[in-house]
């Protein structure tokens, strides 16, 4: 991961839920600390796109594919990471 800004480092989705998995620098500054936040993408009654964090029962099977997705994905930005410090 490079310099920290306002953007994840990655994204995630499966089936309309979302993961934006950030990247921040340790304290130390040695190594990046990953988290994930989680969103459900939807179309309103004038059908433009929305987003919010509030899932259903059925997002929340969703979320079982997309999370072995996440750390598939934050595996892959962390081999990056030390790949890069060399």
């Amino acid at each position: 991961m490079t310099e920290q800004t306002n953007q994840p480092a990655a994204k995630v989705s499966y089936l309309g839920v979302e993961a934006a998995i950030w990247g921040n620098r340790k304290k130390d500054g040695d190594g990046v600390r990953y988290s994930v936040t989680y969103s459900r993408n939807y179309k309103d009654a004038d059908d433009q796109w929305q987003s919010t964090h509030s899932l259903s029962e059925l997002d929340n099977l969703k979320m079982g594919v997309l999370h072995l997705r996440v750390a598939d994905k934050i595996s892959e930005l962390k081999a990056n990471d030390r790949s890069g410090d060399q």
